[in-house]
């Protein structure tokens, strides 16, 4: 399980790897997170339920992770716990965290959007890996 960051002009690019589907959108989250934030530095204080359906794998992440900027744009909320489960096209994930403190999480860069530009989900290997580029 790992990711790597490929600079961008305007954005920012990804490529994470997870031993299961589970992990990879684990790894991607805390890719775009430390990209916003100390990771190490957010507490599992509350839990909040994500559920998502799509069409495909790329949707999936897509939506997941634009999910988790939605909750730090309007409720303030990041997180560093995620106990997910997905079934076809399916993600139930409750994520753990608390509420963003500029000071304590150390604030990074901003992430606009997560995009469609390159997004791609595969498996090779016998391990699943994710290239995803974040708006800055």
């Amino acid at each position: 399980m790992s990711f790597k960051y490929i600079e961008h002009t305007a954005d920012m690019e990804i490529i994470a790897e997870g031993d299961s589907m589970e992990n990879l959108f684990i790894e991607s989250a805390r890719a775009m997170y430390g990209i916003i934030l100390n990771l190490l530095k957010v507490e599992k204080k509350i839990t909040h339920l994500i559920e998502i359906e799509t069409k495909n794998k790329e949707d999936l992440i897509h939506d997941f992770l634009d999910e988790l900027l939605f909750l730090l744009e309007t409720k303030n909320m990041v997180f560093s716990g995620f106990d997910m489960k997905i079934h076809g096209n399916k993600l139930r994930c409750y994520c753990e965290g608390e509420k963003f403190d500029s000071e304590k999480h150390e604030e990074g860069s901003l992430v606009k959007a997560v995009t469609y530009n390159k997004l791609k989900v595969w498996e090779m290997d016998g391990s699943f890996k994710t290239n995803i580029v974040f708006d800055m």
